[in-house]
């Protein structure tokens, strides 16, 4: 996922921006094309010690409004669906109320690692994307997170022509 919703070039993909006035970063299929997405990977990179109650190495987001993640018409457009349920992510543990597997990672030294996957198809069935409806899946960073040193989101799935149910 990327600031402009095109493919990453190393200078578009990292969250760790200050999101002080909300920066979307976002993917959606091509037109005639939808998209199947089976799971969404999540790395957030520091060299500051990683506890539960930050995000990263940075204090809890209390004074922002964390990470969102939703389906939208668009980057900015209508909201579809809301991934994260109106509750905003704010700390390393609250990954953990929307997917099961998040773990730190720390190494003695250097930067250490908090990696989430979130299996969209845990909940039944991969999460779909249409070209028709101009759909993205849009995550908003809502806080400053310039002190980290990263923070990615990946996402994986199927590219299928719009309205093939086959796949689904």
């Amino acid at each position: 996922m990327t600031d402009d919703g095109l493919v990453g070039d190393g200078s578009n993909m990292n969250a760790n921006v200050d999101g002080s006035t909300p920066v979307p970063f976002y993917a959606g299929p091509p037109a005639g094309k939808d998209w199947l997405i089976w799971r969404m990977l999540v790395m957030i990179k520091d060299n500051a010690n990683i506890t539960a109650d930050n995000y990263g190495g940075i204090d809890i987001l209390t004074a922002g409004n964390g990470v969102t993640l939703k389906v939208r018409e668009g980057p900015t457009g209508k909201e579809i669906l809301d991934l994260t349920d109106n509750h905003a992510i704010k700390s390393n543990a609250e990954w953990g109320v929307f997917c099961y597997d998040i773990a730190p990672h720390t190494f003695g030294s250097g930067d250490n690692y908090v990696l989430v996957r979130w299996t969209f198809a845990k909940a039944g069935e991969p999460l779909r994307l249409s070209s028709v409806r101009s759909e993205k899946l849009v995550l908003l960073v809502q806080d400053n997170l310039a002190a980290l040193t990263g923070h990615h989101f990946f996402i994986e799935g199927q590219e299928v022509n719009t309205g093939d149910n086959s796949n689904a």
